[in-house]
């Protein structure tokens, strides 16, 4: 897990939201990539990504506040669910 400035990986974070969406049957609130840039990418939360260790694409987001919560300290699998 590491701590990443959301605009800089726009294409990456709005990728990952998109899969997450592939995997529902009839997904019917996903956000258009313009909906999404506009909610995420000024957020004022921190935004934490998780990134592959084979390829190194991220795999993972999350945004929270006040900083990184204890539980990081888990596997990123662990500890970033739907």
């Amino acid at each position: 897990m590491e701590k990443i400035v959301a605009a800089e990986h726009a294409d990456e974070l709005y990728e990952v939201y998109h899969a997450a969406y592939s995997n529902y049957d009839q997904p019917d609130n996903e956000r258009s990539r313009e909906n999404f840039n506009g909610r995420y990418l000024h957020s004022t939360e921190d935004c934490w990504a998780a990134f592959s260790t084979e390829n190194g694409a991220m795999v993972g987001f999350m945004f929270c506040k006040n900083g990184a919560p204890g539980f990081f300290r888990g596997r990123p699998p662990q500890t970033m669910h739907d």
